[in-house]
């Protein structure tokens, strides 16, 4: 456990084989497909927008799923997702990577479930969420499926969390993506794409650079799960604002015995009640108005899809 730790601190990311249970996973798996025939209304991570679940013509889900894990409209999906998300076997991961006798909760901020990779740009978790002092927020990633370069693949700069990325918290969002992707194109050599296999999970800090490739082969899938994780205390900060400890600590709900816990940042984007909401959103974004963040987490090739 302690190379574990040593390789996260390292190289900003370590990859933890076989670490959730296959059952876990199936039960995941068959309510997906349950979400696929019935069209729940979602909120999409990519595009940030409310709107009846969409597949392609290979029955895949479109855009990946924001807060899946705390959705009303997809409640037996949620079930299964925070089974995976909030397990055991993370918590004591998690403890081990965090590494600090203070801890007194680990807490997750923000997931997101994907059926096909959405080609997603090359970033930094740290300019749209982090802590504060920036760098102890942790993302993870699971694998639903084997995945392999066919399928879209999740990449990383290795090391590049150790880099100074301060200038880019004053940029607009559109500079910081440039910026990013000039570094990106600059060190292309230092590019590493990770192939997991089901119940792998892969944890990355925050200041890393990390995205995901296209298919390489149209119609395969890319089952997977991605949350946040930080640990308590810890100020939050984000794009527009920062938390401080006591509003954070006001923001958090206990989701099991293990003593993990979920930040609620605000009521459109992490209520289980928000779908209530999200009808009215949906009806303004039809009309041609945008309701949320302005960005787009797709690389351009995708966006032409």
């Amino acid at each position: 456990m302690n190379q574990i730790k040593e390789n996260y601190k390292k190289y900003g990311y370590v990859i933890c084989r076989n670490l959730i249970d296959d059952h876990l996973i199936e039960d995941c798996l068959k309510e997906i497909k349950n979400c696929i025939k019935n069209q729940p209304l979602v909120y999409t991570q990519s595009t940030h927008k409310w709107q009846n679940l969409e597949v392609d013509k290979f029955n895949l889900i479109k855009e990946s799923i924001l807060n899946p894990s705390n959705l009303g409209t997809i409640k037996p999906l949620s079930k299964t997702i925070k089974n995976i998300i909030y397990s055991q076997k993370i918590f004591d991961t998690l403890e081990v990577i965090f590494g600090n006798n203070n801890i007194t909760k680990i807490c997750s901020w923000q997931d997101m479930l994907f059926d096909r990779s959405t080609g997603t740009i090359p970033h930094i978790d740290s300019w749209y969420l982090d802590t504060f002092p920036r760098g102890n927020l942790l993302g993870a990633w699971f694998a639903l499926e084997n995945i392999r370069k066919e399928n879209g693949s999740f990449y990383i700069f290795p090391k590049t969390h150790t880099l100074d990325w301060q200038e880019t918290f004053e940029m607009s969002h559109n500079e910081f993506v440039n910026y990013i992707k000039k570094y990106t194109e600059e060190n292309f050599s230092q590019k590493k794409e990770l192939y997991l296999n089901k119940g792998d999970v892969v944890f990355w800090n925050s200041l890393l650079i990390h995205g995901s490739t296209k298919q390489t082969i149209e119609g395969l899938s890319r089952k997977s799960l991605t949350s946040h994780y930080f640990t308590f205390p810890n100020e939050l900060i984000t794009s527009s604002r920062k938390y401080p400890i006591k509003v954070v600590r006001k923001k958090l709900k206990k989701i099991n015995q293990r003593s993990f816990y979920r930040f609620y940042s605000k009521f459109f984007s992490t209520s289980s009640k928000r779908h209530l909401f999200g009808r009215i959103a949906q009806t303004i974004s039809n009309i041609g108005l945008k309701v949320g963040p302005m960005w787009d987490m797709r690389s351009k090739s995708e966006k032409k899809l």
